[in-house]
């Protein structure tokens, strides 16, 4: 039986492999507050959280348990396809803040900055003002987002998605 944090872990990567699939405004938001997620995280700890870095380090580590020198030559090949692989998915993130032109671009900085800012201000006491500006622009941000988006919203406000 899986504990409850194993399944928020798998819903977690379930929810990030469905956000690299969307295309709309939304997604641009939901891409810049993880990657302010992920930023602060390497930032604060050293330890990337990027679900994509997370299977590389599980299968490297496994891969050089196993001890055989042309599978850890191999996967050290692998390695470097992987990461032309996210520097394509990277273009594909632009493309999609670019596709939007100043909407996306908007869209983008904002929700970034102010994720950003306001995870970074918890290791530092930044005067109140600061604060709300850095919630006026996620404000802004997911406002432009939303009025821009074609994805369906819940009562709460929470984006309806298809989990599967």
């Amino acid at each position: 039986m899986a504990n409850n944090d194993d399944l928020n872990f798998q819903d977690t990567v379930r929810f990030v492999n469905w956000v690299n699939k969307i295309d709309d405004t939304y997604k641009i938001f939901l891409f810049s507050t993880l990657n302010a997620i992920f930023l602060y995280v390497t930032l604060t700890t050293g330890k990337s959280i990027d679900p994509d870095a997370i299977k590389q380090l599980v299968v490297g580590t496994f891969i050089n348990t196993l001890g055989n020198p042309q599978l850890i030559s191999a996967w050290g090949i692998i390695q470097y396809v992987l990461a032309i692989i996210g520097i394509i998915q990277l273009g594909i993130y632009i493309y999609a803040i670019l596709k939007y032109r100043l909407k996306g671009i908007v869209i983008a900085t904002f929700a970034f900055i102010g994720w950003f800012g306001l995870f970074y201000s918890t290791k530092y006491s930044w005067p109140q003002w600061v604060l709300w500006i850095l919630l006026g622009l996620i404000i802004i941000s997911s406002v432009i987002a939303r009025a821009g988006s074609k994805l369906k919203f819940d009562k709460e406000g929470k984006v309806i998605y298809n989990g599967k």
